[in-house]
């Protein structure tokens, strides 16, 4: 599920996750960068998805990041 999908499903905010982010793995990560990544603007590094994946209870994994090709 990309991640945009998994925020608008669930009712939370780019910034909201941050805090969930963080609460859930430990990990900070700024709510300006989250917004890039649900917009699509900028894809989280390797280091940064397990992270993502545990926040979301694993519906949101790396897979959801790579772009479809044709």
């Amino acid at each position: 599920m990309h991640l945009k999908v998994y925020l608008n499903e669930n009712g939370i905010s780019t910034y909201a996750f941050s805090r969930i982010i963080e609460e859930k793995t430990g990990r900070a990560f700024d709510q300006s960068v989250i917004w890039r990544w649900a917009a699509d603007k900028q894809r989280p590094d390797w280091g940064s998805i397990p992270y993502i994946t545990k926040a979301t209870d694993g519906q949101v994994t790396a897979m959801d990041f790579v772009p479809e090709i044709d």
